[in-house]
This record gives structure tokens, C-alpha cells and sequence, in this order.
């Protein structure tokens, strides 16, 4: 019997690729740096910092530009869509975990806003599995 059910977060339970993307392009953006389309596809496989290694950006600039698109980002969680379907989980009767690659307090942020309550724990990058 199925016991748990663990989700992923980014683009499966959320659309969350735009709304990075456009934090991503609006610090680069302060830089006088201009993401070439080629390196959009690669968003998300590993952690900004990496991204930001991978696109070419200094890496003296790297740190802070990761800082600036995760202060920004976190403040849109409102701006997050949910998968269709996303409230039928909770019909569910099994524990549910999500695991991500996202902070745990915009995910759970994402989620207060609209309303979710039924994960039984969120495990973003920031936490520490007990």
C-alpha cells in the first residue's frame, strides 16, 4: 500500500520557470548583462549560482546577482500558478512531502497564499531533512 506521496515543487506543481526567468533577466539586467536564449532552457537543472557560472557572468558578480533575483523572487510568491487540478490533492488520503530545489519559505508562502494546507512537510534547499 502506498503510503506517501512525495511532489516536486518547480514545474510540476507550480509554473514557477517564468516568473524565475524574469527575475533572472531584470538582475542581469542591472549588470548590463543580456541572457542569450540558448542558456534558457538550462534554467533550473542546477542551483542559480551554477546557472550563472554556466551563462558566463563574472564571477565576482555571482554571489550578489544570486542574492538579488532571490530577494526579488521571494516577494512574488502571489505570482506563482498552480498546476490545474492543484486543490484535489488534499482528496488524497496519504501523506504528502514536497521536495524541492526552491526556498522552503517562498514555497510555503506560495502555497499559505492560496490557501494550501494539506503537505504534511516541505523540504526546500534551505532544509535539513530530521
Amino acid at each position: 500500500m502506498i503510503k506517501l506521496i512525495i511532489f516536486d515543487f518547480d514545474g510540476t506543481l507550480a509554473d514557477t520557470k517564468k516568473l524565475i526567468l524574469e527575475n533572472i533577466i531584470k538582475t542581469l539586467g542591472k549588470f548590463n548583462y543580456k541572457l542569450e536564449k540558448k542558456f534558457v532552457d538550462i534554467l533550473g537543472d542546477n542551483p542559480i549560482e551554477r546557472f550563472f557560472e554556466d551563462i558566463g557572468l563574472e564571477k565576482g558578480l555571482i554571489g550578489k546577482a544570486a542574492k538579488l533575483v532571490g530577494d526579488s523572487y521571494s516577494k512574488e510568491y502571489m505570482n506563482i500558478k498552480l498546476c490545474k487540478g492543484f486543490k484535489k490533492l488534499n482528496d488524497i488520503d496519504r501523506k504528502k512531502v514536497i521536495v524541492s530545489n526552491n526556498n522552503t519559505h517562498f514555497i510555503k508562502a506560495a502555497l499559505d497564499f492560496a490557501g494550501v494546507n494539506f503537505f504534511n512537510k516541505i523540504y526546500g534547499y534551505d532544509i535539513n531533512p530530521e
